[in-house]
């Protein structure tokens, strides 16, 4: 056996017994680990807060219906766009709201309103609602007013949790003044809000004709005072001229000897 070959047995030794390395190699394992861990946490956090906004969209929702007497779709929309504000800034096309009125007599709960945003309505309007035994008898004789939200969540690296994730916030309020009937009605009044702008067109454009009309008179009469005005100075001006060359001449006459 050469020599050569009697070397590698001990450099083999020596190689194992050095600790130069360590950490890295121990580095290198745990690195994955490491990684797969940040990134989990990224999407947890981003789905807590997520889910902190839905809270706050339900609720405000719930709060803001619970103080009025009536309800009209402007009402719902308008509580929808704050929505939209409370949402960002994550993409509220993948939030969903589900807004239901119930009201509570004896041992039964009816759905008097019933609405939503990028979503489906379980119960309908006459329809039975189901409660908890705590909310059956705190709603007693009352209107509660019930405000879901949700939010189809897509984890950013989906390293940790696979798929789309469904979070889901629910805020229950009763009804502020006691009203026997309260639901949502359709906006009532003398016009809608396009009849309005419509009126609001017709009213501009009479008064933009109108307005063109007498500036167009105004202008007329200003033309002709400023006509005639012209003439007469016109008139002055040649008389004052001839006057002017009468004199001219009469003085220069005088200083003739044969005038």
């Amino acid at each position: 056996m050469s020599r050569n070959h009697l070397d590698i047995v001990p450099r083999l030794v020596r190689f194992l017994r050095n600790p130069e390395g360590v950490a890295a190699v121990e580095f290198a394992m745990i690195a994955p680990m490491l990684l797969i861990l940040y990134l989990g946490a990224t999407d947890i956090t981003q789905a807590l807060a997520i889910d902190r906004k839905l809270g706050q969209f339900a609720t405000t929702v719930s709060d803001q219906i619970a103080r009025r007497t009536m309800v009209t779709e402007e009402d719902v929309q308008a509580v929808i766009d704050a929505g939209e504000a409370i949402m960002r800034p994550f993409d509220f096309d993948r939030t969903k709201l589900r807004f239901t009125i119930v009201k509570v007599e004896g041992n039964s709960a009816r759905v008097t309103g019933a609405t939503e945003y990028n979503w489906t309505v379980e119960e309908e309007p006459g329809e039975s609602y189901e409660l908890t035994a705590d909310l059956m008898d705190l709603g007693e004789g009352h209107h509660v007013i019930i405000a879901t939200a949700a939010y189809d969540f897509t984890p950013l690296f989906g390293l940790v949790f696979n798929g789309t994730m469904n979070l889901e916030q629910r805020s229950v309020h009763l009804l502020r003044e006691q009203t026997d009937d309260f639901g949502f009605t359709s906006a009532t009044g003398p016009t809608s809000p396009s009849d309005e702008a419509g009126e609001d067109g017709e009213d501009e454009e009479s008064g933009e004709g109108e307005e063109g009309q007498s500036s167009d008179e105004d202008d007329g009469n200003e033309d002709a005072a400023d006509d005639g005005a012209d003439v007469g100075n016109d008139d002055n001006q040649g008389d004052d001229d001839d006057r002017n060359w009468w004199d001219q001449w009469q003085d220069w006459c005088r200083r003739q000897w044969w005038c």
